[in-house]
């Protein structure tokens, strides 16, 4: 996700890491990316990333080579960080380049304000469309030999974007393979409507953790529900929660003992949690001016905002039942705060 002003513009990855994992999608807004020893897919092996990106870089150059060496006009778009001003540059440049009706557009970029995308190539063919005799479809370079649902996905999204820039859906949409094999074409009316929906359901997501955010307005206790089964004295979904809230409560502000209001900041924030297992969870992931630990090292202490992360996903699951004040199921987060004004 990213951030122009107070706009957040999504991606791609953003609608496939939904895909894979509606609370991963959560916490990468959030600004937090899984360690090692929450992922579900184990720790990463840095050489073996570095490797496979060097050769899809060297295989996405070698579509572009091949689509040269067949006499086809090819201009590339290019957008160094992807900041809004670039951002809108490279979507405009590609607005040209289509108007133009060249053969084909390296690394074109689609921006519809809400969505933006990085298409690897967009192939001319004689369908007419908005833009003249002709228009578009979205070709993707894919290192691998067969086909994956997210490389349609995100081939889908971009075929989405472009849609009404030139005026009609693309009819195709393609993915060129590496290690010779051969490219696959899959019809948009079979992934368009489908991709359409996921979007409606990531923005409904995200709307739904704003409104978790909005209802800390004002004093007292607040309630967020969190579900997830099994947990005994951890919970990645809770960690995923809170630093979303710990993020979204920086908006606001608090008042102190003298009446004077203050922005809430990261050493503002005390999330308290029954068991050290969740403490540690909770340390990797949210920034070390926020304070984490058990009751025992808040004894004493006050914050102006309190996170209170149970972990356990039912009374039975505790290791040692519910804390004292656990009359609620264990999978409720709770969050006391002093007076808020976002």
């Amino acid at each position: 996700m990213l951030r122009f002003g107070d706009r957040r513009v999504h991606s791609s990855q953003d609608l496939v890491s939904f895909v894979r994992c509606g609370r991963l999608g959560a916490l990468r807004r959030a600004g937090i990316q899984p360690s090692a020893s929450t992922a579900a897919t184990g720790p990463p092996d840095d050489d073996l990333g570095s490797v496979l990106i060097e050769r899809g870089h060297e295989h996405e150059a070698a579509v572009l080579g091949r689509f040269r060496a067949e006499g086809l006009r090819v201009e590339a778009v290019t957008v160094g960080r992807l900041g809004e001003a670039e951002v809108l540059a490279a979507s405009e440049r590609t607005s040209v380049l289509l108007r133009e009706g060249v053969d084909v557009i390296h690394q074109a970029v689609l921006y519809d304000g809400t969505w933006v995308g990085l298409a690897d190539f967009l192939l001319r063919v004689e369908v007419p469309s908005d833009l003249g005799p002709f228009s578009y479809e979205v070709s993707d370079a894919k290192l691998t030999r067969h086909v994956k649902p997210e490389a349609v996905l995100q081939a889908s999204l971009y075929s989405v974007l472009l849609e009404p820039v030139q005026g009609h859906m693309p009819c195709d949409l393609h993915l060129e393979h590496g290690g010779g094999a051969a490219r696959t074409t899959r019809p948009t009316a079979r992934t368009a409507a489908y991709t359409r929906r996921l979007m409606r359901r990531y923005l409904d997501d995200v709307e739904q953790d704003d409104g978790a955010i909005r209802g800390l307005d004002g004093t007292g206790v607040r309630f967020v529900s969190v579900d997830h089964q099994g947990n005994r004295s951890s919970a990645r979904e809770e960690v995923a929660v809170v630093a979303h809230l710990a993020d979204g409560l920086l908006a606001g502000t608090f008042v102190d003992g003298a009446g004077t209001a203050k922005a809430i900041g990261y050493g503002d924030l005390a999330i308290s949690t029954p068991f050290n297992a969740q403490v540690a969870r909770l340390r990797r992931a949210l920034p070390e001016a926020v304070g984490v630990g058990t009751v025992d090292r808040f004894q004493g202490s006050q914050a102006p905002v309190v996170i209170v992360s149970l972990a356990s996903s039912s009374p039975e699951d505790a290791p040692r039942g519910l804390p004292p004040d656990g009359d609620h199921p264990a999978r409720h987060l709770s969050g006391v705060a002093a007076p808020v004004r976002p």
